[in-house]
């Protein structure tokens, strides 16, 4: 289960990695997430700026469905 809230970007360095969401009906697919710090389950979504997602696997935010990290 994945918790999604807005939050207050403020600067924060973000490592953008490539995900993709593994519904093959949706149409999310690719999304830009980023660990807000290491070894933190807190992500953020560079499409939906200002949200803050709490998973330790994350999940789509469009259908709620786990994400693939791509290679």
């Amino acid at each position: 289960m994945a918790i999604m809230r807005e939050i207050e970007l403020g600067g924060l360095p973000a490592g953008w990695e490539t995900w993709r969401c593994t519904a093959g009906s949706c149409p999310q697919q690719l999304l830009q997430l980023a660990r807000r710090s290491p070894g933190e389950d807190l992500w953020l979504i560079c499409e939906r700026p200002g949200w803050l997602m709490a998973a330790s696997v994350p999940a789509c935010p469009g259908c709620g469905t786990s994400l693939r990290r791509e290679s």
